[in-house]
């Protein structure tokens, strides 16, 4: 089974996405501990991490430049922040941004899987 990690300090967000997830038959698991992200990341060993962008202590930019340090792992945001900074800042950390519109067609219907799991399964990404 695929593992997810998300890194979303908004609990409802967070437990609405791994609710998600599980539907689909992945496994997810939420950070709690916002200091220690690097700690839950290697424990939990993702092959997909879902970041938000504006985190507690550190931001979500941070955490994906400690992620990439150590592994490959695909990261995508998770942000209603589309602005054009945001987007750039994204792109240029070779990662995707996953805007709140997404989630939310995402979470409202089952056409929508692709979103997540499939383009990342189909080219290899998840190991």
């Amino acid at each position: 089974m695929y593992r997810i990690l998300i890194v979303e300090d908004e609990e409802g967000i967070a437990q609405a996405v791994k609710e998600q997830a599980e539907l689909w038959g992945l496994e997810a698991e939420c950070v709690r501990d916002f200091r220690n992200v690097m700690t839950a990341f290697a424990e939990y060993a993702p092959h997909l991490v879902l970041m938000d962008i504006g985190l507690p202590f550190f931001n979500g930019y941070h955490w994906c430049g400690e992620i990439r340090k150590i592994s490959s792992v695909p990261v995508m945001f998770i942000s209603s922040a589309s602005d054009s900074m945001n987007i750039v800042m994204a792109v240029n950390m070779g990662q995707m941004i996953l805007l709140s519109s997404l989630l939310t067609a995402a979470s409202s219907s089952p056409r929508y899987r692709h979103c997540f799991a499939v383009p990342m399964i189909s080219r290899g990404r998840f190991r």
